[in-house]
């Protein structure tokens, strides 16, 4: 490099040199800065990455474990109800007939007959109830006398508006001047 004067006193210097020189400082400093920030990055991005990789395999493990602890529960269920359905057939007679005792002692014959007596048309008589149980409940046979024949739909109808339910007529006779019928239902109270 050659230095000259100028008019004025200053000097100038002519690079003559095949590749002139560049200041590259700023560059320098600014991909010295960047490469620090790219390495700190990578260094948080694996700190990260470490991080929910255990917190994965902190996760999957406590799958597991909860897996595990549903199996035994659904195994500890699965037997319990084995339990109750052999306690079940063990018992059913017994509370089958506790049962049926309970609604013996619970139906009300009071009411029953206050019910079957205002159902009678006026001159009907019983001459013969016998009450039985089935899976419904109380069924009634009953063998009335009618004074005639008309007095059997007004008996049928009686008992219809007074709670009773299916109504049956098995059988009518004519017998010693008196209309007799054989009928069964049911109390609406054992339905």
């Amino acid at each position: 490099m050659l230095a000259r004067e100028n008019h004025s006193g200053w000097k100038v210097i002519i690079n003559l040199a095949s590749q002139p020189r560049r200041n590259l400082r700023a560059f320098r400093f600014l991909s010295g800065t960047v490469a620090c920030l790219t390495v700190i990055l990578l260094i948080l991005l694996i700190l990260l990455n470490i991080k929910n990789f255990s917190l994965y395999r902190a996760g999957a493990t406590g799958y597991r474990h909860l897996a595990d602890e549903k199996a035994a529960i659904s195994s500890e269920y699965n037997e319990l109800n084995r339990q109750t359905e052999n306690f079940k057939r063990t018992l059913k007679t017994a509370v089958d007939e506790v049962n049926s005792l309970l609604a013996r002692k619970s139906f009300s014959w009071t009411i029953f007959f206050d019910e079957l007596e205002e159902a009678l048309p006026a001159g009907a008589y019983l001459t013969n109830l016998n009450p039985s149980r089935n899976e419904a409940g109380l069924a009634f046979r009953i063998k009335a006398g009618l004074p005639s024949r008309s007095d059997l739909g007004q008996l049928i109808k009686n008992l219809d508006s007074h709670g009773f339910s299916k109504i049956r007529v098995l059988s009518e006779s004519l017998k010693d001047g008196q209309f007799q019928v054989e009928m069964d239902f049911q109390h609406a109270q054992t339905e």
